[in-house]
């Protein structure tokens, strides 16, 4: 069981702000605030005092609390460090919601009026887990006054409860960074598949090309070998030129499918891609 004081001889470093209100002091809601949504001025001090048995209790077992910046203009988060893992918490004065009947001013159709909703403080106290995530096991995030109980009681449950919610935000944590690393490990395998199917399509392309040109240079040999043997000894110089100028073309052929620089052949890794 957690002690709540009746006064607060000894606040908690991070009540600063709340106890400046405490004393009349208007402050706008900003950096520095404690997730304290009270409404009901009477309220106030019982939020603080109870907030100040929270925060000790919480670092009574080791953990940090802090007041993270703002999100929103008006509002602030606190959270609890634990095992790595940010927890955010609060306490909230809860609400009644009123149901009011508003006559309409005139009868259309048979309908006379319609009701109304509205949100009022009861002075009730809770203490709230703020934390959105989806957890493995449904657990428990808040601790609320009742007929039966009073948050004072419920301080060592709630710590227990942050403790708990932490455990699961890591163990979510830790299923998601393990389906990025196998999601990120199946994208490499896939652009590196890509990347070989690429890289054998050039290989065999440039194969195809050198193989292609010696294949001309063989064909451009044989046909001046055959022109020759046609025309025996008595070539004119017309076909004399033609055959130099065959030879070397052949000979460039067969230069760009043997002299060109062979390409990469060694298998690609993931640093490649």
């Amino acid at each position: 069981v957690v002690d709540v004081a009746d006064e607060l001889a000894t606040p908690h470093r991070l009540l600063a702000r709340e106890l400046k209100r405490l004393s009349g002091e208007r402050l706008p809601r900003g950096a520095g605030d404690l997730d304290i949504r009270v409404q009901t001025p009477g309220v106030f001090d019982r939020a603080v005092r109870l907030m100040d048995a929270v925060l000790k209790s919480i670092e009574a077992r080791g953990y940090e609390v802090r007041v993270s910046t703002p999100q929103q203009a008006d509002l602030t988060s606190t959270v609890v460090e634990i095992m790595g893992v940010d927890v955010p918490f609060g306490l909230d004065e809860q609400e009644d919601i009123i149901k009011t009947f508003v006559p309409c001013k005139y009868q259309l159709m048979g309908k006379t009026g319609r009701f109304q909703y509205t949100r009022e403080p009861n002075r009730k106290l809770a203490l709230k887990i703020r934390t959105g995530d989806t957890l493995l096991v449904s657990t428990r995030r808040t601790w609320a006054d009742g007929e039966q109980q009073r948050v004072e009681g419920c301080i060592g449950a709630f710590v227990r409860g942050l403790i708990q919610t932490a455990t699961q935000l890591r163990q979510v944590q830790q299923l998601k960074d393990r389906w990025q690393q196998e999601r990120e490990a199946s994208q490499r395998a896939t652009r590196l598949a890509q990347a070989h199917k690429t890289q054998q399509e050039r290989l065999h392309a440039d194969l195809d090309a050198r193989i292609q040109k010696m294949r001309r240079a063989q064909d451009i040999h044989e046909l001046i070998e055959a022109i020759r043997q046609q025309q025996g000894t008595a070539q004119d110089p017309h076909v004399q030129r033609w055959l130099v100028w065959a030879a070397e073309v052949a000979r460039q052929e067969l230069h760009e499918a043997i002299e060109t620089p062979l390409p990469n052949t060694l298998p690609l890794q993931f640093e490649d891609i």
